[in-house]
């Protein structure tokens, strides 16, 4: 019989070659595809034409999904807390925002937790602003999603409205009343002081502290503030809070300042004490009723706000860029006169 192709040197056809050859080639590629789907990763090539893997940006199964598990660390106890999230977000100046190169990042409003929660894909980053009630709204951060519950711990403290009294420059504390009472604050030639006293609350923690002072402008240049703990003793952009509406007759002159929170069982009890310098030639209290204080506290949390019309997260707010009261808690205000 005619022989229709010729061997080689071992007696297999060219054919058969072939076929070797083309056989283990689908073996390699299908051995890396495989190994590709199995680890979670895809097989591409780079610009040599050599086989890279990359990541899977989809899971076999249980899509990315997050939980967390929050607790009080004074009490020990087990918050119910709520979301929202921004996935793939960008943080600068402490406020997480869109990333406006990635077209994945994104403000996602409610995330819902568990096996059965809001679902992200594999590789994801987010940003869950988390609160509850009667406590401190904060940010936590998850990167690097990966298949199925990404579960983190998260400390969240309980607040409530702490005391605020202001006391004279020998510890008494004056009477709240912007009319006066059995004690004011002495008047004088020159500078004056006198003391606010803020104190916490057992097993909680304030956050951060926006102090709220209001006087008459006409007596009264300029105010300085001292202690510790301070932040910021001229947080300027206080002042021009829609929550520091003037309580007094105009013209009053206007300061905020900021001062770190009271945890207890550190530092639940802080006084400041508060300079009063006059306008040229005049006495801060002469005549009646004319040189009256106005302090107030705020409590600082994390927000939602919006910039640039789109949602971010600040971690600390007391007031929003609308002005919109963000604060956990408004203490109950001291007045005091000067006399």
């Amino acid at each position: 019989m005619q022989k229709l192709l010729p061997k080689n040197k071992k007696g297999i056809g060219v054919l058969g070659v072939f076929l070797i050859v083309f056989s283990m080639v689908v073996l390699v590629v299908g051995g890396l595809a495989l190994g590709g789907v199995l680890g979670g990763k895809q097989t591409t090539v780079d610009d040599n034409g050599e086989p890279i893997e990359v990541e899977e940006r989809t899971c076999p199964s249980d899509q990315p999904t997050v939980d967390v598990i929050a607790t009080d660390p004074l009490s020990g106890g087990a918050v119910t807390i709520g979301a929202d999230g921004i996935v793939n977000q960008v943080k600068k100046d402490g406020i997480f925002s869109q990333d406006a190169n990635d077209p994945s990042s994104a403000f996602i409003g409610p995330v819902t937790f568990g096996a059965s929660g809001t679902e992200f894909e594999k590789g994801d980053d987010v940003v869950l602003l988390i609160g509850g009630a009667n406590y401190i709204n904060k940010t936590v951060e998850i990167k690097n999603l990966k298949c199925g519950v990404n579960r983190v711990s998260a400390d969240i403290y309980a607040t409530d409205s702490g005391a605020l009294d202001l006391l004279d420059d020998t510890l008494n504390k004056v009477t709240d009343d912007a009319i006066g009472g059995a004690t004011n604050i002495t008047s004088a030639s020159g500078s004056l002081s006198f003391i606010v006293d803020l104190r916490g609350v057992t097993d909680q923690y304030t956050g951060d502290l926006l102090v709220t002072l209001e006087g008459n402008d006409t007596q009264i240049d300029t105010f300085e503030v001292s202690g510790n703990n301070i932040i910021d003793a001229e947080f300027g952009e206080g002042t021009t809070y829609t929550l520091f509406s003037a309580e007094g007759t105009s013209p009053t002159v206007k300061m905020a300042f900021v001062v770190g929170g009271l945890l207890s069982g550190r530092n639940i009890n802080e006084k400041y004490t508060v300079t009063l310098n006059p306008e040229a030639g005049k006495t801060i209290g002469a005549g009646t009723l004319t040189s009256k204080i106005y302090a107030n506290v705020y409590s600082a949390q994390a927000c939602v706000d919006i910039v640039d019309g789109k949602s971010v997260f600040r971690e600390r707010c007391w007031e929003d860029t609308r002005g919109t009261l963000m604060a956990e808690d408004t203490w109950t205000d001291h007045d005091a006169l000067i006399e």
